[in-house]
């Protein structure tokens, strides 16, 4: 999904990033966060604070 929206114009209401990404000036898709590098992003971050 992320090639597919990247370059479009962002609308809030088709969910297009669900996992997060970024938005130019213009309102058109730059980059797109996938549900891989949104789930490795909460794993460090889990690992990093969660006590032992």
């Amino acid at each position: 999904m992320t090639e597919e929206v990247v370059g479009q114009r962002y609308d809030p209401e088709k969910n297009q990033l669900p996992y997060g990404g970024a938005v130019d000036i213009n309102g058109n898709i730059v980059w797109v966060v996938t549900k891989e590098e949104a789930l490795a992003t909460r794993e460090r971050i889990k690992n990093a604070f969660h006590k032992k």
